[in-house]
């Protein structure tokens, strides 16, 4: 896994192409509201009336190792393959108010658990992630002002079951409790360049997951993790652009309970930094845009640690994930 100083020396260079034509002097007359509003942008928020609608479709390829935290010796490695599907609508009440909502299905993943005797565990899992709902608001607005400023908030719902996989049975993709994200972003649309600053808070509700590779019952206490981001666009020509940007989740320790058999435990996920980055052609221009993407996310080690059982005590290390998209932008 990449250390924590070439992380933020690769987030440089993903960055580096759309703020060197930040720093070109690009300003020109100034535009309309509608030039200020691109479809497949960072900072785009549909104006009154507007329906615009997001399909995606990603393929995540997942891997890492896992060990025993008090020996060091090895426990497994995993390597996980997901295919996700993802469906938003959003619609503009007023210039400066959007209400959104999506749901995501996950046809197929797939994890295979290698241990060091050769051995492999095949988990697999599938269905839909809860619903979510969201609203923004624009309260300040770069036809008016310096620059925009959006507050977002949305809910999800605890609508779903969820259950890890056995080599079996299949598991769901549902986390099994309700949760809630609100957030901040500052933005400026330039004719050539669009740059996104953005803060989140995200809330997990307590959650409830059936294991079925013991038949037992596992609790989380809900938790708060943040996120801090950048986000780009460059525009090329009037139908052509390239996205990038990177992020950092700060994720807190969390308490865990098995409450069949009341082992408690302690997770400690680790922080997660994210690359990504996008190519855009408007086959409409403003109306329908498709777009391939490329995430990649590098996880912190992270550790379980039992509180009655210390020989149980895991640590996972070597985590990293590259997740591939396409994805159609429509105005309906």
């Amino acid at each position: 896994m990449l250390k924590r100083q070439e992380k933020w020396l690769l987030a440089a260079a993903i960055v580096a192409f759309p703020l060197q034509a930040f720093a070109q002097p690009m300003w020109g007359p100034p535009m309309g509201d509608s030039s200020l509003r691109i479809l497949s942008d960072p900072a785009y928020l549909p104006f009154a009336g507007q329906i615009v609608g997001y399909s995606v479709y990603r393929y995540h390829q997942q891997s890492g190792d896992v060990f025993d935290t008090t020996t060091g010796a090895p426990d497994y490695s995993f390597h996980t393959i997901t295919n996700e599907l993802v469906q938003t609508f959003q619609y503009g009440l007023t210039d400066d108010l959007a209400f959104d909502a999506s749901i995501g299905y996950d046809p197929t993943q797939k994890r295979n658990e290698v241990f060091p005797d050769g051995s492999v565990d095949v988990l697999q899992s599938n269905g839909f992630t809860d619903p979510t709902f969201g609203v923004t608001w624009r309260a300040l607005d770069e036809a008016h002002a310096p620059l925009n400023l959006d507050f977002s908030a949305s809910y999800q719902p605890d609508v779903f079951n969820s259950k890890s996989s056995s080599p079996t049975e299949d598991g769901t993709i549902a986390r099994g409790g309700q949760s809630a994200h609100f957030g901040g972003a500052v933005s400026e649309v330039m004719p050539q360049f669009t740059v996104q600053g953005f803060a989140d808070a995200n809330y997990f509700g307590g959650s409830s997951t059936d294991n079925l590779i013991n038949d037992t019952v596992i609790k989380h206490d809900s938790y708060w993790n943040y996120d801090l981001g950048l986000a780009t666009q460059t525009r090329i020509i009037d139908q052509f652009s390239i996205n990038a940007g990177v992020s950092h989740t700060f994720n807190p320790n969390f308490n865990v309970l098995n409450i069949t058999n009341g082992n408690a435990s302690i997770s400690a996920p680790g922080d997660v930094t994210t690359l990504n980055a996008g190519l855009n052609y408007h086959i409409i221009p403003n109306t329908f845009v498709v777009g391939v993407t490329y995430a990649y996310n590098m996880h912190d080690a992270s550790q379980n640690t039992y509180l009655a059982e210390a020989t149980a005590d895991t640590t996972t290390r070597n985590n990293h994930e590259n997740v591939y998209g396409v994805r159609l932008d429509y105005q309906l």
